[in-house]
């Protein structure tokens, strides 16, 4: 589609939007543009549009690198010491943080402040049923830690405020920001200016 005034070689140059025109996430256009995003804070360069994520051999999802001279194994191991902070376990959070065990980030940090409850299941994939009730950091390192038990995964039981941002991104090098309301989305843009860290925003609005 092209926006009023726009003509077909800019609509082409546009970048595709992180969701679907009826609103559904693409978590894998998400995991190309944050996995592109901690390459490059390691030092590689390389477009995060030949970033694929497929199958390996034991069946779990990982970078296809081998075929991609910019990353090779030298890029995988970058993508190991790597460390993310992914804020919020919501509907954005969670596949996002699933995807980025998957591909071998070594180190996860995961901030929520909130415990899961029934009405999440149908879109926060970190959860079943049997974690209702529970911390939802504490049960997304289960879960991150059973699909890759080769990453360390923390938890971040905080709510983020001007006041606790700081200590967050202190240890991390990329922060992929899943919440949904504005003034933590501020909190955390200001804190990552500061630290100059990058970030990685998945809303929308």
């Amino acid at each position: 589609p092209r926006y009023c005034g726009e003509t077909p070689l800019e609509a082409d140059r546009r970048p595709r939007p992180l969701w679907t025109e009826a609103g559904s996430f693409k978590p894998l256009a998400v995991m190309r543009m944050i996995l592109g995003a901690v390459l490059l804070a390691q030092g590689t360069s390389i477009r995060t549009a030949d970033l694929m994520l497929r199958p390996g051999k034991e069946g779990a999802v990982r970078l296809e690198d081998l075929s991609l001279e910019e990353v090779g194994v030298a890029g995988q191991e970058k993508l190991q010491a790597a460390r993310v902070l992914v804020i919020g376990a919501g509907g954005l959070g969670s596949p996002a943080a699933l995807y980025l065990a998957a591909s071998g980030v070594g180190t996860l940090g995961v901030v929520d402040h909130d415990r899961v409850d029934a009405s999440n299941l149908q879109r926060q994939v970190l959860f079943d049923t049997a974690s209702v009730g529970r911390p939802k950091v504490e049960a997304a390192r289960e879960r991150l830690l059973a699909l890759n038990p080769h990453i360390n995964v923390h938890e971040h039981d905080v709510e983020v405020r001007a006041a606790t941002v700081m200590g967050l991104l202190r240890d991390y090098d990329i922060v992929l920001d899943g919440t949904d309301r504005l003034p933590t989305r501020y909190v955390v843009n200001d804190a990552c200016v500061l630290f100059k860290r990058g970030t990685a925003s998945e809303a929308n609005n």
